[in-house]
């Protein structure tokens, strides 16, 4: 289970104030919800047929449907998912992002810089979020640059405008008779910062 971009390890992890699951909150929560809304809280949530995503928004619907949420499961094929992302087309929607080791790579999905960018899924603006990933592109000292994505994941975690369900694992396999795929420098001596794991 995922509460944030990085998994705990990683030099990039930040521990900060996303919620723990609560259920008995998220009934509480949800019993307000109705008495203002007039009815249970009920979305559609946009997935593709994969056989690992479908399961995970099953798991996420049964979570929902314990605090008495109704949410519907749209199987589409990816195209189609990204083109309704893009143009906000959606209520929720399932997505993998956030498998780089840093924040940078992630600027265009949550700064909304230039406004309205439709890379922003969530289109969630919030200029805290924004002059950090500025501050940190505009240093070299990686520890200044880590202060500054640590102020991102915290207004991310109070902004909830992603729900961080799993961390991506990637791997790559090769036959016994492939060398060099372990070589963990650049040719001129530097660490490329990759983990390999030989087996």
């Amino acid at each position: 289970p995922a509460r944030g971009p990085f998994q705990p390890g990683s030099p990039s992890y930040v521990e900060t104030e996303y919620p723990e699951y609560d259920l008995d909150e998220a009934i509480a929560l949800h019993e307000e919800y109705k008495a203002k809304h007039g009815g249970p809280l009920t979305f559609t949530a946009n997935i593709i047929p994969t056989p690992e995503i479908q399961a995970i928004a099953q798991t996420l619907q049964q979570q929902g449907e314990q605090a008495g949420l109704e949410i519907t499961l749209n199987s589409i094929d990816q195209a189609t998912l990204i083109a309704n992302a893009i143009t906000a087309n959606y209520q929720a929607t399932g997505f993998i992002l956030f498998g780089a080791p840093s924040l940078d790579r992630e600027y265009v999905f949550i700064a909304d810089e230039p406004e309205g960018s439709p890379l922003n899924f969530t289109r969630n603006r919030n200029e805290t979020i924004i002059e950090a990933l500025d501050a940190a592109r505009a240093t070299d000292d990686p520890d200044a640059r880590q202060a500054q994505y640590e102020i991102v994941q915290h207004e991310m975690a109070k902004d909830l405008n992603f729900i961080w369900l799993v961390h991506q694992v990637a791997a790559v396999i090769y036959q016994p008779n492939v060398h060099g795929l372990d070589k963990t420098e650049f040719p001129d001596g530097g660490d490329t910062g990759r983990i390999v794991s030989p087996f």
